[in-house]
């Protein structure tokens, strides 16, 4: 059963791919965030 590895190596793949685009989003919030934080100090 090859087919069945394979789909569970892209699905894999897929997931891994999916978490490292939504840490990437939530650096690019944070940083947002501290953005504004520092603006609104001044």
């Amino acid at each position: 059963m090859a087919v069945k590895k394979t789909l569970k190596f892209v699905q894999n793949i897929s997931q891994s791919l999916l978490k490292k685009i939504g840490l990437i989003r939530d650096i690019q919030r944070y940083k947002c965030n501290k953005k504004f934080q520092l603006k609104r100090h001044n």
